[in-house]
């Protein structure tokens, strides 16, 4: 027996988590692409975005977010992130041909301090549901894959008009070489042989004559006190 389909739910009140549970339980990309496209809605095409788009980035370093989870039923006491989807815009910066612009300001240097923005960010997530804050901090970290089971190709199939497709990963530039032509090498020229200096014909230096030293002393006393007798 077929398996009944899911209802399907006003778009202003389901739950982007929703959403993609629904996108990851689809069989086949042609399932999953119509119920993105059933469901679109700025807050789900800007979710998309942000985790997909390399030229995206969140202004808070990358781990889980410190915010007490709220274990709120659905439709009581938290807000949607179809009706809080501005507030993302505080938080991203992109990176456009080399020049980073800051959501907050629509320019190169933002207009909130990043502690305001922090616990701006703090506030977003304990004021929704704590399936679309869980998200929201997959999203942050480019991670939002690593619980649903939808592709970048997916997003590109059912958004076009994101431009996701005129992204390329950056190819490594070729290294070029100059052509270094070897350096010639001579061949080494015999060494000539040195003279072998025999034994016999080697020069000795001539012994110095002993100098005679005449004495003086003793003896010629003696001699001389003999004449005297």
């Amino acid at each position: 027996m077929a398996r009944p389909a899911t209802p399907k739910l006003p778009v202003n009140q389901t739950l982007i988590s929703e959403v993609l549970q629904r996108v990851s339980n689809a069989k086949t990309k042609d399932e999953k692409v119509s119920i993105l496209r059933h469901y679109r809605s700025p807050a789900l095409t800007k979710i998309l975005l942000c985790n997909f788009a390399k030229s995206v980035r969140f202004v808070f370093p990358t781990g889980k977010t410190p915010y007490t989870i709220q274990e709120r039923p659905k439709g009581i006491g938290h807000t949607l992130l179809f009706n809080e989807q501005r507030m993302i815009e505080k938080f991203i910066k992109k990176t456009i041909k080399g020049v980073t612009y800051f959501g907050c300001s629509k320019g190169p240097r933002p207009s909130i301090q990043q502690i305001k923005k922090e616990q701006l960010w703090i506030q977003l997530l304990e004021g929704l549901h704590h399936d679309e804050a869980a998200l929201m901090d997959l999203v942050k970290d480019k991670q939002l894959t690593s619980k649903y089971k939808i592709t970048r190709q997916n997003v590109i199939d059912a958004f076009p008009e994101l431009r996701l497709q005129d992204e390329q990963e950056p190819r490594p530039r070729p290294v070029v070489r100059p052509n270094i032509e070897p350096p010639v090498t001579k061949d080494p020229e015999p060494a000539t042989p040195k003279p072998v200096v025999k034994d016999t014909e080697a020069k000795t230096s001539p012994e110095k004559p002993k100098k005679r030293t005449r004495r003086t002393g003793s003896r010629t006393s003696v001699r001389r006190k003999s004449v005297q007798d």
